[in-house]
């Protein structure tokens, strides 16, 4: 007879992307920047300024949006208030799909400023990138944006563990009494190998900074004892099989495992003959959602190849 159990395979495709600042994760309904005022005095200049933004919808292209702010506004203290007029679509002056990103609202959550997509359907991903929306806070300064790859040669995955406790008491005129405490899962560690020099995933997981000048030389700065950690997500999809001898390309369906928060570090690296990889250590630990639901630190979720398609993920 034969089994009908899945084997997993290979890691086939890895994404990362920044959290909310209050380490939620972004839904089209709820992306939260910072507290304002905020700091716009990169962009150099006097008089009126604009910002760029990048908004992509699940797999729908990228729009380009050029945010506008008057002369009155001052760069080094932009309010929340005048980051929202900029993206209302009724100011004087501002055109939808070009100054403002088509079905996004501007808002206030609190303290904080709050994009929400306001279109129709219900997609599963928005994107917010660029200079706006680093110097707003989304991502924690560093944008939405998923960050893929399929160059991991490793990832590696080992549970964090509270051990199990016995506590006991010896009372003068009985046996011994005791209590034993059952253990329970921390999180999870993850060691990563990348075949690639990925500086942009670098930057995420170990907090350094991508630069161009004036000639387009790129450069990246390692992080200092300033720079505070970025909380990501992590979904690391793999192919599975059915038992038996098969192609590579015979999979009947994928296991997506979601790590809901993380921080990381840049491990050794060796350069000498040859190609040099780099490595990740990531720490993984259990997520707590706008509402304070607590959930553990990774799920699974299992598609067929149909279902897998149709996430796009080499799109979104």
């Amino acid at each position: 007879m034969r089994s009908n159990k899945k084997f997993t395979y290979s890691l086939g495709f890895t994404r990362f992307m920044a959290l909310n600042p209050d380490q939620t994760r972004p839904t089209p309904s709820r992306i939260i920047g910072s507290s304002g005022p905020f700091d716009f005095s990169r962009i150099t200049g006097t008089g009126a300024f604009t910002a760029t933004l990048n908004v992509k919808i699940d797999s729908k292209a990228v729009e380009a949006i050029t945010v506008k702010f008057p002369a009155t506004v001052k760069r080094e203290a932009v309010t929340m208030a005048e980051v929202i007029k900029a993206l209302d679509s009724t100011t004087t002056g501002v055109v939808v799909g070009t100054n403002t990103p088509t079905d996004i609202t501007a808002s206030v959550e609190g303290d904080r400023i709050k994009f929400a997509y306001s279109g129709s359907g219900t997609p599963s991903t928005v994107q917010m990138y660029g200079l706006f929306a680093e110097l707003v806070g989304l991502g924690q300064g560093r944008g939405l944006k998923f960050i893929k790859t399929t160059k991991f040669k490793d990832l590696g995955v080992s549970p964090i563990q509270q051990e199990g406790s016995t506590n006991e008491t010896v009372p003068a005129s009985t046996a011994l009494t005791e209590v034993q405490e059952d253990g329970y899962r921390k999180g999870s560690t993850l060691t990563i190998v990348d075949s690639a020099d990925d500086i942009e995933l670098q930057a995420l997981i170990d907090g350094g900074v991508i630069s161009e000048d004036v000639n387009g030389v790129v450069r990246y700065d390692e992080p200092n004892s300033d720079t505070e950690k970025t909380y990501f997500f992590i979904q690391a999809f793999y192919k599975r099989f059915a038992e038996g001898s098969h192609k590579s390309s015979d999979q009947v369906g994928w296991r997506m495992d979601e790590y809901r928060s993380c921080t990381g570090s840049l491990g050794e690296s060796s350069h000498g003959t040859g190609f040099s990889d780099t490595n990740f250590t990531i720490t993984c630990t259990p997520y707590k959602d706008e509402n304070g639901e607590l959930f553990n630190d990774r799920y699974r979720l299992y598609y067929t190849n149909t279902q897998y398609e149709a996430l796009k993920v080499y799109d979104v």
